[in-house]
């Protein structure tokens, strides 16, 4: 019995010393932590795409003095660590930031890029675009070697615009979204002020019938009165008729715009996919050197391509059908061009099903 005793007291001591021990280590290290200061800041630069600078860590530490966050000689508990996330998050070509202070006072910045595939230079941008159609501006000094789109398309979002192309989209679908609840809700309620004055008139006309022992003079004079209100509540429900149509006629306006917004959204995706393939196809990524975009009468992007061979322009029209078109080029570039020569013509139009026209 006593053994059994002296285990128990045996473990409650020792529990008690680990106990102690945990809370004088914490406590120490509190102490520690509370006067140690930075003495070393690290920021690891994660670079996601081969040849592609955006930013160096000199460029990001320089920001972050540039708007006072102080980080050397600061405690390691003082640094601004939201500031950090916030400052270098909000550089567009930025997709992740990660800040670490270890005790030792280094504090460590992990910053993870976006991988550019296009450089947008049509229609007053001057922005990279990633394969999964995100944009940002390009920053000073970036040196990235992608596919460049240039020419007079200009997409919806502005020049100024960082961020996910299909959320700028998804926000300005929401808002047409928006004005169709408004609109519904006028509709709704004009139909029960259309329904009050057809229920009006129609006991109106009701009243209109003869009543028991009414004389024929008075009901004659009683129903010019009533006809009098009749002619009040068609005139309302003309006019309400009225009001109804030119609310669908601006639904079916919003409704337009929606799917307009949806075929800017497509066509944007589109053309990214479609160099994405280009710069990815081994021999086309190393043959098309350049886009040249316009829009056509349809709102619909049509391409001109800038090869690297020759001194020729290729007519490649609207991005339908373009695997179809690249296979007809290819085909011409082995059994046309390698024969003839690369200085004979001036274009190549490939825009015509099954038709390769050229002109010198």
């Amino acid at each position: 019995m006593w053994r059994k005793i002296l285990q128990i007291v045996g473990v409650v001591v020792a529990m008690a010393f680990i106990v102690a021990y945990i809370c004088y280590a914490a406590y120490f290290a509190r102490e520690y932590r509370s006067q140690q200061r930075v003495g070393e800041v690290l920021i690891i630069m994660e670079d996601v795409a081969p040849k592609c600078r955006l930013a160096s860590a000199n460029d990001l530490y320089a920001q972050l003095q540039n708007n006072d966050v102080e980080i050397i000689n600061e405690l390691i508990d003082s640094v601004d660590v939201a500031a950090i996330l916030k400052i270098l998050g909000d550089n567009g070509y930025v997709q992740d930031v990660d800040v670490c202070v270890t005790l030792s006072g280094k504090t460590c910045i992990d910053v993870v890029q976006y991988t550019p595939a296009i450089r947008m230079l049509s229609g007053g941008l001057n922005s990279y675009v990633t394969s999964d159609g995100t944009i940002f501006r390009v920053p000073q000094g970036a040196a990235c070697h992608v596919p460049v789109v240039t020419g007079s398309y200009k997409p919806l979002f502005p020049p100024s615009y960082d961020g996910s192309v299909t959320a700028f989209y998804a926000m300005l679908t929401e808002k047409e979204n928006q004005n169709l609840d408004e609109l519904y809700k006028e509709l709704d309620s004009l139909k029960l002020v259309r329904r009050s004055y057809e229920k009006k008139r129609a006991g109106l006309e009701d009243d209109k019938k003869r009543k028991l022992f009414e004389s024929s003079k008075t009901n004659e004079q009683r129903r010019k009165g009533i006809n009098v209100e009749i002619a009040k509540c068609d005139e309302r429900l003309f006019d309400l008729q009225g009001e109804e149509l030119k609310l669908k006629a601006r639904e079916e306006e919003v409704e337009l715009r929606k799917k307009k917004l949806q075929n800017y959204c497509d066509d944007f995706m589109n053309l990214i996919n479609f160099v994405s393939r280009v710069r990815n196809d081994e021999f086309w990524g190393a043959e098309v050197v350049q886009f040249v975009t316009s829009t056509i009468r349809s709102g619909e992007i049509s391409l001109q391509l800038i090869p690297r061979s020759g001194d020729f322009i290729i007519e490649f029209g609207t991005l339908a059908d373009s695997e179809a078109k690249l296979a007809r080029l290819k085909t011409f570039y082995d059994k046309g061009l390698s024969r003839i020569g690369w200085g004979v013509y001036k274009s190549i139009d490939v825009r015509y099903d099954k038709q390769v026209i050229c002109k010198k």
